[in-house]
Formats: structure tokens, sequence, C-alpha cells
């Protein structure tokens, strides 16, 4: 579909106006203004590509949107409401995403290197192949995510809530587990005994 490119607005606070094309928005990251609170349902961001890099986009409602193969590196979505979300293949590298809603989001092979998912809520969410070497998931929200092949490698998981999660050849190696204990030896069945701990809890 396409928008008309007028600008009615000079800056975006809780509602996103539906007559601004993507090339306008876009022009608008550029200018280095933010768009927290914004209204983004079901919108298909993917167009965009690197114009989400840096953004703001604390306390968005993102759900149902599709960003799919979206940079996104550090990019500041704290407390944004991503449920449903279709991200494969998006970069979230050092982005903030604490308090975030992602739950039933598609997060197949994302990069989350090195986030900040603290304390948010990715029931359900599909993280297969994932990338999140580093990443602060420190009381997140993990229960029935599907985490096949994940790389969690050095993620501090503290508090986390792995209840039922997917965990087949999960890479843990260097992660600080959930009970605060760092894993060490990738070559030993520490990780077989984690999946079958949290796939029965």
């Amino acid at each position: 579909f396409f928008f008309s490119s007028r600008r009615r607005h000079t800056r975006f606070k809780c509602d996103w106006s539906s007559d601004v094309c993507s090339s306008d928005l876009a022009n608008r990251w550029e200018e280095g203004l933010d768009l927290a609170g914004a209204d983004l349902r079901r919108r298909d961001l993917s167009a965009l590509e690197e114009e989400l890099t840096r953004c703001t986009l604390q306390g968005a409602d993102l759900s149902g949107a599709r960003i799919v193969d979206t940079q996104m590196e550090y990019a500041n979505l704290r407390g944004a409401n991503l449920s449903g979300v279709q991200a494969l293949i998006v970069d979230f590298t050092g982005a903030d995403l604490r308090e975030a809603n992602l739950t039933r989001a598609n997060l197949t092979l994302a990069n989350m290197g090195a986030a900040i998912l603290a304390g948010a809520n990715l029931e359900e969410a599909t993280l297969v192949s994932a990338k999140m070497a580093a990443a602060n998931l420190r009381g997140a929200n993990l229960r029935f995510a599907d985490l096949t092949a994940a790389d969690l490698r050095g993620a501090d998981l503290t508090g986390a809530d792995l209840h039922r999660a997917i965990l087949w050849e999960t890479d843990f190696s260097g992660a600080i587990m959930p009970n605060g204990v760092r894993y060490r030896d990738p070559e030993d069945d520490l990780s077989d005994r984690i999946a079958v701990t949290y796939s029965r809890a």
C-alpha cells in the first residue's frame, strides 16, 4: 500500500500517522527524530532496511509487525510491544529490549549479540539459530521458547525462566545459567541435563 508523503507532525509521540510513506519515515530517522510510543502495529517495516539503526522506539507498539532482514543495531526498544512480530534475520546487536514484550515473536536467525533483554517477555518466542552471545537475559521469561541451536555463549541468564523451553543443541558455553552457575565445559553432557531439567519443570 502507499501513503501520501505530506508531513503533518514534527515529532512522533503516541500515534504514527498512517499518511506518512516509508521514504518520508526514513528521512525522519536520518534527522534524528524518534518514534517513542509510536503505533506501528502490523506495519511492514522491512523496506526501511538500515534506517532503524540506533532509532528510539521505546514503548512503541510493533505487535504483528514485519521487520524481516532489517538493521536495528543499538535501537532503544525498551518496554516496546513486539508480540507476534516477524523478525527473521533481524540485527538487534546491542539493542535495548529491557521489559519488551516479545511473546510469540519469530526471531529465527536474529542477531541479538550483546543485546539487553533483562526482564523481557519471550514466552513462546521462536529463537531458532538466534545469535545471542553475551546477551543480558537476567530475569527474562523464556517459557516455552524454542531455542533450538541458539548461540547463548557468555549470555547472562540469571533468574531467567526456561520452563518447557526447547534447548536442543543450544550453546551455553560460558553462559551464566538461571541458578547463577556458569556453564564452562561444552564437551560434557550438561546441556542435555539442562534441557531435561527445564523441559520437565
